[in-house]
């Protein structure tokens, strides 16, 4: 009586974890396919952010001829996006020291760009 009472309990026990591991894995597959959508997601945003940044850097490659204080400023606000741009691709696609970097380097070549302006 006693052997069988411990082998009921063991059944028991293995088909309850059998039923958490199901679940377990059930979740972990369903968890695993939003990720991989996720990714895909940023990827294909990853390339929409790239494109833009070049149309914006052709814009700004070109001259300005109407020299005005609201042309100017538009011309920054572009710049910012464009830096804003980048700095959102690179945090998609980047770890953080690398990231970290990157965003250094954009403000650095933004501040350059300011004060090489402000001089003209």
């Amino acid at each position: 009586m006693n052997f069988s009472f411990n082998v009921d309990i063991s059944v028991v026990i293995i088909v309850l974890l059998t039923l958490l591991c199901s679940v377990s894995v059930y979740y972990a597959f369903k968890f695993a396919l939003i990720i991989l959508r996720v990714q895909d997601t940023i990827e294909d945003s990853v390339d929409i952010l790239e494109e833009r940044q070049k149309t914006m850097e052709e814009i700004l490659s070109k001259d300005v001829f109407f020299d005005s204080v609201e042309v100017r400023s538009c011309i920054n606000e572009i710049r910012k996006s464009k830096l804003a741009i980048v700095n959102i691709a690179n945090a998609l696609i980047t770890d953080g020291s690398e990231k970290m970097q990157t965003n250094l380097k954009n403000l650095e070549e933004y501040s350059s760009e300011q004060k090489r302006e402000n001089n003209e």
